[in-house]
């Protein structure tokens, strides 16, 4: 027989504690959040603003990085010198 038949109480228990645990973390997070408020909502009014030229300027310097390193694949010599490479010395 199992230990929740012979006592069917003892079930409950994990589920006591569970919720327990669960209301203590959530009054952390509620005062971790009411320490933090006005760095949060500094964050939300400037950081978040911010945040969307920056992205735009990231992905612009990948494109620019990309097309350099496509081109330094492609001739390396060419794209430092902005010509081909000089032909080599071949003596007669």
């Amino acid at each position: 027989m199992s230990m929740a038949m012979r006592n069917p109480g003892t079930t409950n228990l994990p589920l006591k504690t569970a919720a327990a645990l669960l209301l203590a973390c959530m009054l952390a997070g509620c005062s971790i959040l009411g320490e933090n408020r006005a760095a949060i909502n500094s964050f939300a009014n400037d950081g978040l603003s911010q945040l969307g030229p920056t992205l735009g300027e990231l992905r612009s310097l990948v494109r620019d990085l990309r097309r350099i390193s496509d081109h330094l694949e492609g001739g390396p010599a060419r794209y430092i010198l902005g010509r081909d490479a000089p032909k080599e010395f071949e003596p007669k």
